[in-house]
């Protein structure tokens, strides 16, 4: 991996099979079914809301107060009114570069998919997903945009990031990437759509949500045969990604580039966060999806139970995982957070 600071571009060495299939039977009809609802329900990010009216503003996804982290901290109780306006603003514009930063590489994945799956139902979804990614890109961008402030990439989910990108193994590239990246993701927008109070955010995340969770069901409903055929061996190596990538993506929660911004350093932020309600809650609330299909598609050994065990999140394997999109109300994405 290269990476070019003057232009901001990142180049990774990884070798790539392309494959082609020269037998055009669709013989997997529930697999080619997700590419089909995927053809009939695309959109624009460019009209899908009035962008003039989203942002703009000290509180730019509308969200309550209880949606901020540190809120109750003695920290920020000590800051001015301008001063925590200003915190809450670049707090929410990191949290949408990250969505913004994962989205791109969202388009690399699943143009590798389509480039190296042998399958033509996996090619033909990946893609379709592949214009899902770009759009969502866009809508991001957008939206960066009126809010006023991007953030880099942050250290931890850059690194899941790179392990899903130089994976050898395809499989390992649907597990990170429609399972664990988009999985969290989807319980992320659940959040932001269920909270905020601006009609324009809830729309744009509706959208999302409905293309993500098809990818997630997609990628469970690929990987569960392949897992279940798969080696032992091979089977604890994917367990251990697991492990791997949820402690990463664990970390990235943290945000400690907004509050090392603010004066906070990382052990100070660290304590302030532990101490928080609200980040305890959304950090459990974002394992929600994502547990009940590693459950499903047979990653659900000693070793990540025991993982998930010390987050206090494994007692949502019990769940059944989402196949479409469910109501907000559906408790897999969790309650609404703590007052």
């Amino acid at each position: 991996m290269q990476h070019n600071s003057s232009t901001g571009v990142r180049t990774y060495h990884q070798a790539v099979q392309p494959t082609v299939n020269f037998d055009y039977a669709l013989s997997d009809d529930a697999l080619y079914a997700f590419y089909e609802k995927g053809k009939q329900r695309q959109w624009d990010a460019a009209t899908v809301v009035d962008w003039s009216r989203v942002g703009g503003r000290e509180n730019p996804l509308a969200l309550p107060l209880t949606a901020f982290p540190l809120a109750r901290s003695a920290w920020f109780g000590g800051l001015s009114d301008d001063r925590r306006q200003e915190v809450i603003t670049h707090y929410q514009g990191w949290m949408v570069s990250q969505f913004l930063h994962g989205e791109q590489f969202g388009v690399l994945s699943a143009a590798r998919i389509a480039l190296e799956a042998p399958g033509h139902a996996s090619k033909f979804f990946a893609a379709i997903q592949t214009v899902d990614e770009a759009r969502h890109l866009e809508a991001y961008v957008r939206l960066t945009d009126r809010i006023g402030v991007r953030y880099g990439l942050s250290r931890p989910f850059g690194g899941f990031l790179d392990e899903v990108v130089v994976s050898p193994h395809l499989d390992v590239v649907y597990l990170g990437l429609q399972v664990i990246g988009e999985g969290i993701g989807l319980a992320s927008f659940a959040q932001l759509r269920r909270h905020s109070a601006d009609p324009q955010i809830q729309t744009l995340y509706a959208r999302i949500m409905e293309d993500e969770a098809r990818h997630v069901a997609f990628g469970r409903r690929y990987l569960k045969p392949l897992y279940a055929d798969m080696s032992s061996a091979d089977r604890t190596e994917r367990e251990a990604f697991v492990i791997e990538a949820c402690g990463l993506m664990d970390e990235r929660f943290r945000a400690l580039e907004v509050w090392a911004k603010f004066g906070l350093s990382p052990e100070e932020a660290t304590a302030e966060l532990e101490r928080s309600a609200s980040f305890k809650f959304y950090r459990k609330a974002l394992f929600r999806q994502i547990i009940p299909v590693i459950r499903d598609i047979g990653l659900w050994g000693d070793e990540p139970r025991r993982f998930f065990e010390t987050l206090g999140v494994a007692s949502y394997a019990d769940l059944e995982p989402i196949d479409e999109t469910p109501p907000l109300e559906d408790r897999r994405y969790g309650e609404a957070a703590p007052a």
